[in-house]
């Protein structure tokens, strides 16, 4: 019987405890980093800045190293997760380019007082650091949450053991005082904070923090055109931003700031990538879009040449921004949004990454957006690490490109596996924000169709060349927050289109079926090993399975790529799922665990169980059937139509031995039924298959079968090959095993004809 499938395995080495369950989930286009709540998420997002191997794309072993960004930071950044505000302003601190000069900020506790005293200013690294969030004081919180203390233990002295700084953003009403010389006790050897009296105050302090670069001696953007195959992200300094109106059109803006909303954040939730990228501090407005004092005297003191506005008019008036661009000594200032904050997320990967449709598969080519939910309530804290992660993924900064994975479906005629590792066409990775737990089409969806044109050539797993390879989404987040068909739709339009309904095996692999037998079921089954062990499985068995792993008693797994090794039907076999198949495992100890890995992750599994062998001394000869109804036994595959038999013979000297117990076959009966499978719509052949059952009278009790099987015909004979299922005696049990058989074809009709078989099995 099929087996359920599961979803895709944390890595092995991730935590799981009762308190710690970080997880990922996954389609052929798309990862998702989530948790039970916004904490889970946020300690398996960070997991994920770290990830730089291949699971579950490019092995199907969650032991080995899983796919992500691939950085390993030198700080982290602590926030508090039951508001937005203080993180919105903590994600320009993170240096995704490592090419900042670097907040200048205070101690608050340090592991040797007497060398960095605390109370003194310092420069943090902040190369790529991660946003960690915590629960807060205002939730009673006295120390770090179980999921920030593993993050932080994580990238001190664990997977990367190279973060020595951290930095708290928020007051003590925010993260709990005791959080600073916790983070010492950890082996962090300074923690800064900045924090003021309100929301408003912490930005400000963060921006003063990160104060107002020299500028830029650059003339243009490093990229200014994004339809000539790529689009590339340029670093110039401290708070230099690119602006595209347009594919073809970039310019610098020097001695920027963000004015966004600070009463519901729902725009600059989606900012943090690109404010991260290039050191752009965010300022906030009060919730009725007027300029609190503390964000009045910091346009004052900092003197931005260029003002960003976020959000349309009625979150922040234009004569708000007035204000803003006369306190700042007459800077210049824009206003990028949308409709609604989902459009303004779009409307920002279109102004800041250049992600302006152009309708070329080469200027997209594997390029990879972010994707996080954003409502009153949900959704909003899985956003808060989102910036610092998708910045640190863009091209310019790690390079790490999507992964390199096998194109759905594993079934595809022409299999494709992208290029792993190759930095995109368009190296900035954009934040897109979703409503909460929707499935219905959202900005983003339709802005992903427009970019990944269903009309150009994007490569899938039956696609010809030449061909491009599909974008990649990065979700944050749960089903409550991201829904699963929201998620599946993105990775849809990622896909060019190519992902559709009847492609998505990889979300539901199957496994159905397997049996052993040591026979040899050539030339339908491909089998490389007669004479020991080995699994096999029925035509259609299994489908959407990438690898096909086998796991013994001992606990030995034995893998094989079933791909690589065709066991798909191709264009040459229009029959649909897995060609027959049998697997050498030999080595496998039963009871064994049978399991399919999916080209995205998901498994199924199917239990062998442990028991005795069944064996025949020989084959059996029937002779001529005792009676033929149907088309006669020459006929082939194409006429169609089935032909029902009936056997019986005495045991000619075979000895059936089960489990060790052995007694002489007296007689057989046998009925068979040869399905011809006749012809497609397209003219081409189908399978031929044999159904029946049998009997033998043996010295230890009546023990019947059960017979599936396919055949071929080959000149005058037909090979039977397949699948027995035992039962019968009390002893013996019941299970299942190999039946090889031919049927030759007489000249004189259905008394000429003749069938030889043989069968073995596992039974307990």
């Amino acid at each position: 019987m099929p087996a359920a499938t599961a979803d895709v395995p944390s890595p092995t080495t991730w935590p799981s405890t009762l308190v710690l369950k970080p997880t990922i989930d996954t389609t052929a286009h798309s990862i998702r980093f989530a948790g039970v709540d916004r904490y889970q998420t946020n300690l398996a997002t960070n997991l994920g800045l770290r990830g730089n191997g291949g699971y579950p794309f490019s092995t199907p072993d969650p032991a080995s190293g899983w796919w992500g960004v691939g950085a390993c930071p030198r700080s982290i950044i602590v926030v508090a997760g039951d508001v937005f505000a203080d993180a919105l302003a903590a994600s320009s601190l993170s240096d995704p380019m490592d090419r900042s000069s670097q907040p200048r900020l205070t101690v608050a506790a340090s592991s040797d007082p007497t060398f960095i005293p605390v109370g003194s200013i310092d420069r943090p690294d902040t190369a790529s650091a991660p946003i960690v969030v915590t629960q807060s004081a205002r939730q009673g919180a006295t120390a770090l949450s179980a999921t920030a203390r593993s993050s932080a233990v994580d990238f001190n002295n664990g997977g990367c053991q190279t973060a020595r700084q951290a930095i708290i953003v928020g007051g003590t009403g925010s993260v709990p005082t005791g959080v600073a010389q916790e983070l010492v006790s950890l082996g962090y050897d300074e923690v800064f904070r900045v924090g003021g009296a309100d929301r408003y105050d912490t930005a400000a302090q963060v921006a003063a923090a990160l104060g107002t670069g020299s500028g830029t001696t650059a003339t243009g953007c490093l990229d200014p055109d994004t339809t000539d195959g790529s689009a590339r992200m340029g670093w110039y300094g401290n708070d230099v931003a690119e602006f595209r109106t347009d594919a073809t059109t970039c310019e610098l803006l020097p001695h920027a700031v963000v004015l966004a909303d600070g009463g519901t954040g729902a725009d600059a939730l989606a900012a943090g990538w690109w404010t991260s990228f290039w050191q752009v501090p965010i300022l906030l407005t009060a919730p009725d879009g007027s300029l609190p004092a503390a964000t009045s005297n910091a346009l004052s003191a900092l003197q931005p040449s260029a003002i960003i506005v976020l959000g349309g008019t009625g979150r922040i008036p234009e004569t708000t921004v007035d204000q803003a661009k006369s306190l700042a000594g007459g800077a210049a200032a824009g206003r990028v949004d949308g409709n609604d904050r989902y459009a303004t997320s779009v409307a920002m990967a279109e102004y800041f990454g250049g992600w302006w449709p152009t309708g070329n598969a080469a200027d997209f080519a594997g390029s990879m957006v972010c994707v996080a939910a954003s409502g009153p309530t949900t959704g909003w804290p899985d956003a808060l690490a989102a910036g610092p992660w998708c910045a640190a993924a863009s091209g310019a900064a790690s390079d790490p490109g999507a992964p390199a994975l096998l194109l759905a479906p594993a079934e595809g005629s022409a299999p494709t596996t992208t290029r792993g590792g190759v930095r995109p066409a368009h190296d900035a990775v954009p934040v897109l924000t979703v409503p909460p737990s929707s499935g219905a089409t959202s900005e983003a969806d339709d802005f992903l169709a427009s970019v990944f044109d269903s009309s150009q050539s994007w490569c899938d797993s039956a696609s010809a060349a030449p061909c491009e390879p599909p974008g990649f989404v990065v979700a944050f987040g749960g089903a409550g927050s991201v829904s699963q068909p929201a998620l599946v739709q993105l990775a849809t339009e990622a896909s060019g289109g190519r992902y559709g309904a009847l492609t998505r095996t990889d979300l539901a692999p199957s496994l159905s079926g397997p049996f052993g037998t040591d026979l040899d079921l050539g030339p339908i089954f491909s089998t490389s090993s007669p004479g020991s062990t080995q699994l096999c499985l029925a035509r259609g068995s299994i489908t959407g399975v990438r690898w096909l792993t086998a796991v013994g008693a001992d606990g030995a797994p034995l893998t094989s790529d079933m791909v690589s090794t065709s066991v798909y039907a191709r264009a040459t076999d229009p029959a649909p799922g897995s060609r027959p198949f049998c697997w050498p495992a030999a080595g496998v100890v039963l009871p064994a665990n049978l399991v399919g890995t999916s080209l995205s992750g998901h498994v199924a599994s199917f239990r062998m169980p442990s028991g005795g062998r069944l064996r025949m001394t020989g084959p059996v000869d029937m002779g001529a059937p005792r009676s033929e109804a149907g088309p006669p036994s020459s006929q082939g595959t194409a006429g169609g139509g089935t032909t029902d038999y009936v056997f019986s013979a005495g045991g000619g000297g075979v000895i059936v031995s089960i489990k060790g117990l052995a007694g002489a076959v007296g007689g057989v009966t046998m009925a068979l039924h040869l399905v011809r499978g006749g012809t497609n719509p397209s003219g081409a052949l189908l399978p031929d298959m044999v159904l029946g059952t049998v009997a033998l009278a043996t010295d230890i009790g009546i023990v019947t079968g059960s017979i599936a099987a396919e055949a071929e015909m080959a000149g005058a004979q037909w090979d039977i090959r397949g699948r027995i299922d035992w039962s019968g005696t009390a002893t013996m049990g019941s299970g299942s095993g190999g039946f090889s058989g031919t049927l030759t074809v007489g000249t004189s009709g259905a008394d000429g004809d003749n069938l030889v078989w043989t069968a073995d099995g596992f039974v307990g």
